[in-house]
């Protein structure tokens, strides 16, 4: 059987989860009428402090709308090149929300007010050229390892944008894990944004669904893209209460993926070949450097899969591994064993390769 770590995605309901969705009391959502949908979009409110929340299909779509309710065509928005607003929905902020991305190159994914700042400085700033509206931050941060963004740094960025007529949103898919890793609760992250979206099917174990999250409002414009875009759905309360069901029943539990994955990576620094730094990892996912087997991080992947192993090439040199729910700590052990074959039967072909 294979052991699954490309990402927290690809958790299937359990059978409590089915129940509760089974029995979910639904209505029509596009009139406002489906009651667990509405349970879920008041939780949520509770749980971040903000005035309203707003069910969405997924994390792109909820970024995507919030972008949209911040900004006019032409506008431009400040974020890191490493988060996922930049990384992998480039293509869809162009077209839908139609303003122009400027990215910061940080060292570890934590923008300041030192970028911000340069950002701005780096173009002629009139009513002739694109004028900044929006800082994008990332909680936890994706292409860094599942890093953790400070609170008390969003608190400094947060009053800095203020100071320069700039609002925040704030792409929280996984912030759960950083509210649980540090102690943090979401509403102090919530605090220092004017808009914030959390994914429900990232770690939470939910099979769909994302919530968005601000004043009354932004959560008013953000309904009409919603539905501009397609994203309004009707009896959409088995979902939400499948969401719900996560959000109340599977946060804690995700300190077990953080020492997973912190384990994770222990066991594969000590493997020939493989480069992973524990004191790197402060959530759930492990980046390992492959390179020096000789072998792009997509052929690596291939082969550790005939051992039963699913990762993620993530660039050409990196993989990412992603413990979750439904992963426990024999199944790290056994996913280390795996790869010692992985690695011993490609160090075996290097080797046959280089003999006379």
């Amino acid at each position: 059987m294979s052991i699954d770590l490309r990402s927290d995605t690809i958790t299937l309901p359990d059978d409590q989860m089915r129940a509760v969705m089974r029995e979910a009391e639904t209505g029509d959502d596009c009139y406002g009428e489906d009651p667990s949908v509405s349970c879920l979009e008041q939780y949520c409110a509770d749980l971040f402090g903000k005035e309203e929340a707003l069910f969405i299909s997924t994390g792109t779509l909820s970024n995507q709308i919030a972008i949209r309710c911040h900004t006019r065509p032409g506008d431009e928005v400040i974020l890191d090149a490493s988060y996922h607003i930049y990384f992998f929905e480039s293509a869809q902020t162009a077209d839908l929300a139609r303003v122009t991305l400027n990215p910061c190159f940080t060292e570890d994914g934590i923008i300041t007010e030192a970028h911000i700042e340069g950002a701005i400085n780096l173009k002629p700033r009139s009513a002739a050229y694109a004028v900044p509206k929006l800082v994008c931050t990332e909680n936890t941060i994706n292409a860094r390892g599942g890093r953790i963004f400070p609170v008390e740094r969003l608190r400094s960025l947060y009053f800095f944008a203020k100071e320069r007529d700039l609002s925040v949103h704030l792409d929280g898919a996984r912030i759960m894990n950083a509210c649980v890793a540090t102690g943090v609760p979401p509403r102090a992250y919530a605090a220092y944004t004017d808009s914030l979206s959390m994914c429900f099917a990232k770690g939470l174990g939910a099979p769909f669904g994302s919530i968005l999250v601000g004043d009354s409002s932004f959560i008013r414009d953000a309904r009409k893209y919603r539905k501009w875009y397609g994203g309004a759905l009707h009896q959409s309360g088995v979902l939400a209460a499948a969401a719900l069901y996560a959000l109340q029943n599977n946060v804690s539990r995700l300190a077990e993926d953080h020492a997973n994955a912190r384990l994770l990576a222990e066991l594969l620094a000590e493997l020939p070949g493989i480069e992973a730094n524990p004191d790197e990892v402060e959530t759930n996912m492990v980046m390992a450097d492959i390179s020096t087997l000789g072998l792009s991080s997509v052929e690596f992947c291939e082969e550790a899969s005939k051992d039963g192993v699913l990762l993620f090439p993530w660039t050409p040199e990196i993989v990412r591994a992603t413990t979750h729910l439904g992963i426990e700590e024999r199944d790290v052990r056994d996913v280390v064993r795996r790869l010692r074959h992985a690695v011993s039967r490609l160090s075996g072909r290097k080797t046959a390769h280089v003999s006379p």
